[in-house]
């Protein structure tokens, strides 16, 4: 059905227009125009989901927007075709160290009910021989599990007056907090994720010493895996070619250089 269509659904959204906003990994952003409101729809994309729980992301969305670390959630479709949320700020350049921290810290210390987690069970065994090694680099960490965002990478961060708020919330679950440092340091870069994981640690406490700096090592190999994994599975399902394909040569280019 077309993003109008469903738009004109909702009681009150009736005479509304939409316009092209911006192109995610799997949604689509629209501008409604007419509303008093600054308003946003987001067709979710059913071919790059991976397992996502749509009532948990709506659910931890509307957590973190009461707490304005997300854009409010203004209508949530029982099908789970798309939203519409507050336009807030746009889509950020950069993250200033000590503001982004505080937004993942607050986000990580949400309430939620400890879950279960496994990085390396989805992943092939036999294609990721290293999968268990890896996440027991990352099980030497003295940070707890808590809730994580697990994809706050370029596109899911909005910026205003020097504020951050997180948008997309697909997977995030329980979890632990060096994955998002590690999508951090793959997605934005070590000149922006370093002062990120410095200020991170100050804030909990705890020394970023070698035994730390080694289970990021794991994060960041269990998250090139899964990323190229997903990319994988995205194009498998008819992804778009030319956006997936240069993300999935990077992923691979930076994991068989073994950087990290």
């Amino acid at each position: 059905m077309r993003p109008e269509a469903l738009l004109h659904q909702l009681k009150g959204y009736e005479g509304f227009s939409l316009r092209p906003f911006a192109r995610g990994s799997a949604n689509n952003l629209f501008e409604v125009v007419g509303p008093a409101q600054p308003t946003l729809m987001r067709v979710h994309d059913a071919w790059a989901t991976m397992g996502v729980d749509r009532k948990r992301e709506s659910r931890l969305w509307q957590l973190a927007g009461q707490q304005r670390l997300a854009p409010t959630l203004i209508h949530w479709d029982s099908a789970h075709r798309f939203c519409l949320m507050q336009r807030w700020g746009q889509a950020a350049g950069t993250l200033v160290a000590a503001n982004a921290t505080a937004v993942l810290l607050a986000f990580h210390r949400l309430p939620a009910a400890p879950q279960p987690w496994d990085y390396a069970a989805g992943l092939c065994a036999q294609r990721w021989p290293m999968a268990r090694q890896w996440q027991a680099q990352l099980l030497a960490s003295a940070l707890p599990a808590g809730l994580c965002h697990h994809d706050p990478g370029r596109g899911n961060w909005l910026s205003q007056d020097g504020e951050y708020r997180l948008i997309d919330f697909e997977y995030a679950d329980w979890g632990h907090p060096l994955w998002d440092l590690a999508c951090l340091e793959v997605e934005w870069g070590p000149q922006i994720a370093t002062p990120l994981w410095r200020e991170y640690y100050v804030a909990v406490g705890q020394p970023l010493n070698d035994t730390e700096l080694r289970a990021l090592a794991g994060a960041r190999r269990l998250y090139l895996a899964t990323a190229i994994d997903w990319c994988r599975h995205a194009l498998a399902q008819g992804g778009d070619q030319a956006q997936l394909q240069p993300w999935l040569s990077r992923y691979q280019g930076l994991l068989d250089q073994d950087r990290y």
